[in-house]
């Protein structure tokens, strides 16, 4: 081969390289900003959930203070009608 066919076979071969090096630098760049922009959503979604879990805590906390109170007014309420039967009871047996 002539010494012009190795220079031309050369600069083909770094052109091809250089080509095939572009493209990866290029998809490498992508594939990160794609990477950050849905790791930015999940984050989001990880908020959103977090949010929604400290509501359902909250509704938790509440229907616990309702039990809660409900189970002081059946307490209260039990005493009130022990109280009127004993009440009876000593109407009754006076």
């Amino acid at each position: 081969m002539q010494t012009s066919h190795w220079i031309a076979l050369s600069i083909g071969l770094f052109a091809v390289l250089g080509g095939f090096t572009g493209l990866g630098v290029l998809l490498f760049s992508l594939h990160k900003s794609t990477t950050r922009y849905f790791d930015a959503k999940f984050e989001q979604v990880d908020i959103r959930f977090e949010q929604v879990d400290t509501r359902f805590e909250h509704i938790e906390v509440r229907f616990n203070n309702i039990e809660k109170r409900l189970s002081e007014l059946s307490d209260s309420i039990a005493a009130l009608n022990k109280a009127h039967i004993d009440h009876l009871d000593h109407h009754i047996t006076n």
